[in-house]
Formats: structure tokens, C-alpha cells, sequence
């Protein structure tokens, strides 16, 4: 990734930070606040990618046994 394409991500994501978390979390807080959302995020869709793996092993199983 070059440096123009970080700059903008970089900025994308405090201008969400400065519009959701003003006013509610001291500034110098923001990179506690995102890291946090962040790692739960990840979280959260690695337990959506492991429950649609079940599923699909399921269904793999049911087709199988139809035939």
C-alpha cells in the first residue's frame, strides 16, 4: 500500500472517530476506543465465519446423503 492510500484510510477512519466519539471520550481516549471496537470486531466476524463453515459442512453432509 502506498503512502497517499494510507494517508486517506488513516484519515477516513478519524473522521468517523471525531463524528461518533466526540464529546463522549477525550480525544487523546479515540485510540483506546478504536482498538477496542476493532478487536471485537474482528471477534465478532470470526465467529460469523466459523458458524456459516458449520452450516456449510452441514449442508455438504445433507446433499451428500442424498444421493
Amino acid at each position: 500500500m502506498n503512502t497517499a492510500a494510507h494517508n486517506k484510510i488513516v484519515s477516513f477512519i478519524w473522521s468517523i472517530a471525531d463524528d461518533c466519539l466526540r464529546d463522549v471520550f477525550v480525544r487523546g481516549k479515540y485510540r483506546d476506543v478504536i482498538l477496542t471496537m476493532f478487536v471485537l470486531r474482528r471477534l465478532d466476524a470470526s465467529a460469523d465465519i466459523l458458524a456459516l463453515e458449520n452450516q456449510s459442512d452441514g449442508l455438504i453432509r445433507e446433499i451428500l446423503n442424498m444421493n
